[in-house]
């Protein structure tokens, strides 16, 4: 993950844990998508990711991300297990400030 990924991770990370889902926009800063048209290529093919459209936007519930980051191909596997725990530390601070 380089510099200028990690605010739109961290970002789409927070809005997960906050609200549960995530827009497909920010599922492609998760997937290490330089350019955002590639997650829509990607849901074009076989390996598209489930989503639910909700007035214009398609929507990535939790559930979903973590089984696609968990199922992450092999050179994008090691960015996907660091947002994973990075994800879970944010699930259990703000269960620890709860």
């Amino acid at each position: 993950m380089s510099q200028e990924e990690s605010p739109r991770v961290i970002r789409a990370l927070e809005k997960l844990s906050e609200h549960g889902w995530v827009p497909l926009r920010a599922m492609a800063a998760l997937l290490g998508y330089g350019e955002l048209r590639g997650i829509y290529q990607r849901q074009r093919g076989r390996n598209a990711i489930p989503t639910i459209k909700v007035g214009g936007q398609y929507r990535v519930y939790e559930d979903v991300v973590v089984k696609t980051l968990e199922h992450a191909p092999p050179d994008k596997r090691e960015d996907a297990q660091m947002i994973l725990r990075m994800y879970r530390a944010i699930q259990k601070r703000e269960k620890h400030n709860a």
